[in-house]
């Protein structure tokens, strides 16, 4: 659900989701001071949403590595979440696609 919802604020159109996600999540955890997250962690991480979401595995199923690239999501998020509520002008940002675009390169 983590991933879904960082999906949810970085998505914009109609297409590109996996390119969306893979360099903007980083991108976001840069612009919140959350841990470091490359590009390929990033990649990963929606390669085991989409395989979770399709029934292809399970929570219990995560390795070690798998827990510390979910606990970098959790953490962008909670931190992307309490920046918005201090911040209005970040929090606008979420409103509109093109300001999400100029923001975060996909």
């Amino acid at each position: 659900m983590i991933a879904t919802a960082l999906e949810a604020l970085i998505h914009t159109g109609t297409h590109g989701s996996t390119r969306h996600f893979k360099h903007r999540v980083p991108a976001l955890a840069a612009d919140v001071g959350a841990p470091t997250m490359t590009t390929s962690e990033s990649d990963d991480a929606y390669d085991y949403r989409s395989r979770l979401s399709h029934g292809d595995g399970f929570l219990s199923d995560m390795l070690p590595a798998d827990i510390s690239l979910y606990d970098k999501l959790e953490e962008t998020l909670r931190l992307a979440i309490l920046k918005a509520f201090r911040e209005p002008a970040f929090a606008a940002i979420f409103l509109d696609d093109s300001q999400i675009e100029a923001r975060w390169q996909a």
